[in-house]
């Protein structure tokens, strides 16, 4: 798991990363002065993870911001609540009062949390959240890192292979539930290419499913827009079908 093999990654050339580094000014009247770069924490870093990939996402640049020295508090999900005392269990029993934190809560701890003076904030997830994390750190004017939800177009070319076509895209559409930001969102055809290209893409609607939704919001927003039946969405520029799962995007 990639969890696992980040903090190996990092402690590997942790020391060379930490090592002060000599730099050039560029002022001529300093000739003889020796200058160097020192790397120093930057103090306490906050990290709101989403609910789609709540290990990686929450672990992976809590490790970097550690190795870096600096202090971590983890903000999960409010749809991973079951993962999130299980993160703050793991976490006490591994660390003392001086390593990282987890806090557990609704959408109003987020919002209390993102509205905190962070030396640095960390934020996936959708883009409408998006906006007001970065509206609540302006005020402290706190550096923000958002990785926000976007579109993943499939681009079919005139001499594609069509019988390897649709299960390439059904996989790509499918993988960890349709809950990736490389999920492919809808196809772009040739138009004199499309009609061999949609009929292989229905034959594929039949690719077994992964991952279920099984309850709470990110059951009830999909199943609020299928009354009776299974959504689909035809693809804005080709027709082709896409699978449900498009409306789980984060």
């Amino acid at each position: 798991m990639p969890p696992l093999l980040h903090p190996r990654h990092v402690k590997r050339p942790l020391k060379r990363w930490m090592r002060p580094r000599r730099r050039f000014s560029g002022a001529l009247v300093l000739i003889g002065v020796r200058n160097c770069l020192v790397y120093e924490p930057l103090g306490v870093v906050g990290i709101m993870s989403p609910f789609n990939a709540p290990v990686s996402l929450a672990f992976d640049p809590a490790i970097e911001a550690l190795a870096a020295g600096n202090s971590v508090i983890i903000k999960p999900s409010e749809s991973t609540p079951r993962l999130t005392a299980l993160f703050k269990e793991l976490v006490a029993e591994s660390f003392d009062e001086r390593g990282p934190a987890v806090v557990e809560g609704d959408a109003q701890v987020s919002a209390h949390v993102a509205a905190l003076p962070w030396d640095k904030f960390l934020f996936t997830g959708g883009t409408e959240i998006g906006r007001k994390v970065l509206a609540a750190a302006a005020p402290h004017l706190t550096p923000v890192i958002l990785e926000l939800g976007g579109e993943g177009p499939a681009f079919i070319l005139l001499d594609s292979d069509i019988d390897a076509m649709g299960s390439k895209i059904a996989q790509g559409r499918l993988g960890n539930g349709g809950q990736v930001c490389l999920a492919v969102d809808c196809a772009l055809v040739p138009e004199e290419a499309l009609e061999p290209r949609r009929r292989t893409a229905q034959e594929q609607r039949g690719f077994p499913h992964p991952a279920r939704q099984s309850r709470g919001l990110r059951h009830d927003r999909p199943a609020g827009l299928r009354p009776g039946q299974r959504p689909h969405r035809r693809g804005a520029c080709t027709g082709l079908p896409c699978h449900p799962a498009r409306h789980l995007r984060r």
